[in-house]
């Protein structure tokens, strides 16, 4: 998941080193439009461990729609958000 303020800024840069290490990238149609070589995502998806190089990538509006897409889709138990702000809870 990433923050929609910030994908112009490490979207690019994400996806080239992702493709350069031989992964495969499936994303939602924000991340669709950065490069061509991204397939489109399906809600399966988002809940998929793939245990191979495969990342879904979806970006998201705020934070509270991160973690309810994590609640959602995530395994519960490798779940992590990252952050900058101290203000995030």
């Amino acid at each position: 998941l990433i923050d929609e303020a910030i994908v112009p800024v490490i979207g690019p840069p994400l996806l080239h080193a992702l493709f350069t290490h031989q992964c495969a990238v499936k994303g939602d149609a924000t991340i669709q439009q950065l490069d061509q070589r991204v397939s489109e995502a399906t809600l399966e998806d988002w809940s998929t461990e793939y245990l191979a190089n495969i990342v879904s990538i979806k970006v998201v509006a705020s934070l509270e729609e991160a973690i309810s897409h994590i609640n959602k889709y995530g395994s519960h138990h490798t779940d992590a958000i990252l952050t900058e702000s101290l203000d995030a809870k």
